[in-house]
């Protein structure tokens, strides 16, 4: 049944999976009988972590914040929450578990009133902009003021729970009303929303079944798994395919449902002039949402008018942790530049690495992922050459466009250097001054509650008339981002701790403390939460 062979070629044999089978939940749930135990467990090593690692007067060896850093303007009470949650996340166990232990604490009587208490006065504060889409407004003006631009997502995902098929309209809904806000606040100026396929769909089967059904259409290719979309995959989903044997009715009706979902949501970016991210998922679902990604980018990124170049409204998201990325990037530059629109690029490194090396193993295939995490940064900043390189030989004429993801300084020197080289920008008293052609083509982002000291140097370093230093900023409900937040932690588990992780943002945030503390026993106590 698996279609995770080294290259994305015709199956042997296609099989739809149970409408009401589950794909997600193995990889988030502990057993029920270790609940307990963990939630004993959490809760001490948390607390124990806290204590043992708490701000001393010979820290970890770590850069201290500059004056021009935002740490100095962050106000006591958030560095102490923001150096609980690092120090939290510095724990594997507490990653590990975290989404079913949310999950077993909230339905207990009390508890679960006290658990969704705490979690929002400290991850929820550190990861997520707010409730509703209005609530980001002073965020995204303060942000504004610090020359950095907002990512503004709804931050629901595909829910698999019976019952919850009707969401999926009301979550088309909210997506649009976002746009509305973002474009209402960017007046013209060119802001970012990013949404999540997944969460236009009831039913997350059929997304797997049609990803593979979709695989199955396309010719052989040389693009590794899940291959790179074709034109066969639009016709498709526009019901115009001929001689390809019959979808299942059920699947295919909700992802073309999913799609005129998707096209509304585009359409409605493209009359506010707000740039539409389309996240990457699993690669079992991946098939499906590059699919979607193409119609959307050929009917929305195509040129304004004759003389004009065409303009990116829609990108898709490329993830450097899967080995057929290099080849999928060319692919993609290549339909479009014969297709005549604009190639629209986010950037990222991948989000669930852990979980494709679990599924390729259950299914007894090949790894879709690299194996190593030094062969994904040589990916990602192998990209960024390729992409820096494409816009400057276009000359202004294909609209290629991009958003690097990253939360790595490395890649971010390989920006910055990289445009320079390629002449989209020029050194000046030490910064980088972005040329005009290119202004809107490229931004650098980073997680809202993450790595913001990479978002000061981005900002203080490249030079442009519009902030090119970009924080993406979710929102929700605390019941809708409950699953981001625990699945995010087990999700970007190598990515908090690694170099530039958890660990290391905890040191910063210690730094900090420590500087403050000083600093009131110079001045008296008053200083420290004054600061």
């Amino acid at each position: 049944m698996s279609l995770l062979f080294t290259r994305a070629t015709r199956p042997l044999a296609y099989r739809p999976i149970a409408r009401h089978a589950s794909t997600l939940r193995a990889f988030a749930r502990p057993r029920r009988v270790l609940r307990p135990i963990a939630a004993v467990g959490l809760l001490s090593a948390g607390g124990l972590a806290v204590l043992s690692s708490a701000p001393s007067a010979e820290p970890e060896p770590t850069p201290p914040p500059g004056p021009t850093s935002s740490l100095a303007r962050v106000p006591f009470s958030q560095l102490l929450r923001s150096y609980f949650v690092y120090t939290t996340l510095s724990l594997p166990f507490v990653v590990d578990h975290a989404p079913g232990l949310l999950e077993w604490l909230i339905k207990i009587p009390l508890v679960g009133r006290l658990t969704v208490w705490g979690v929002r006065r400290t991850f929820f504060a550190q990861f997520v902009g707010g409730e509703t889409a209005e609530e980001l407004l002073p965020l995204m003006r303060d942000l504004r003021q610090q020359n950095k631009a907002s990512i503004l997502t709804y931050n629901v995902e595909v829910d698999e729970a019976p019952g919850a098929e009707a969401q999926w309209k009301r979550n088309i809904d909210e997506t649009k009303r976002s746009i509305e806000v973002m474009g209402q606040y960017a007046a013209g100026q060119g802001g970012i929303v990013a949404i999540k396929l997944t969460a236009l769909v009831p039913h997350a089967t059929a997304l797997e079944n049609i990803s593979q059904y979709l695989l199955s259409a396309r010719k052989s290719s040389a693009v590794l798994y899940p291959g790179t979309p074709e034109q066969v995959d639009v016709s498709i989903l526009l019901g115009t395919a001929k001689g390809l044997p019959d979808a299942p009715a059920a699947d295919i009706a909700e992802i073309r449902a999913m799609y005129q979902g998707a096209r509304e949501i585009a359409r409605t970016a493209k009359a506010y002039d707000i740039k539409l991210l389309v996240d990457a998922e699993h690669t079992w679902f991946q098939p499906v949402v590059d699919a979607i990604t193409l119609a959307l980018q050929q009917e929305f990124n195509i040129k304004p008018s004759y003389f004009q170049p065409p303009k990116a409204t829609v990108y898709g998201t490329f993830q450097s942790y899967l080995r057929r990325n290099p080849a999928h990037v060319r692919a993609q530059l290549a339909l479009a530049k014969a297709g005549g629109y604009a190639l629209g690029v986010k950037l990222v490194r991948g989000a669930y690495h852990g979980q494709e090396l679990a599924h390729a193993a259950e299914h007894g295939v090949p790894a879709p992922v690299w194996g190593e995490k030094p062969e994904t940064d040589e990916c990602y900043n192998g990209i960024v050459r390729l992409l820096l390189a494409d816009i400057a030989a276009s000359k202004g004429k294909s609209g290629t466009a991009v958003v690097f993801g990253t939360h790595n300084r490395e890649s971010v020197e390989t920006i910055l250097d990289g445009m320079v080289k390629e002449g989209l920008a020029v050194q000046e008293d030490g910064r980088v001054r972005m040329k005009p052609e290119v202004e809107g083509r490229v931004a650098v982002a980073q997680l809202y509650g993450m790595h913001d000291n990479l978002t000061d140097y981005v900002a203080e370093r490249l030079v442009a008339s519009s902030p090119v230093a970009t924080k993406c900023i979710p929102y929700g409900s605390i019941d809708e981002v409950m699953p981001y937040l625990g699945r995010r932690a087990i999700e970007n588990k190598s990515v908090l701790g690694g170099k530039g992780g958890a660990s290391d943002e905890r040191r910063r945030m210690g730094a900090e403390l420590w500087r403050r503390i000083k600093g009131a026993a110079l001045s008296g106590l008053g200083s420290i939460v004054n600061e």
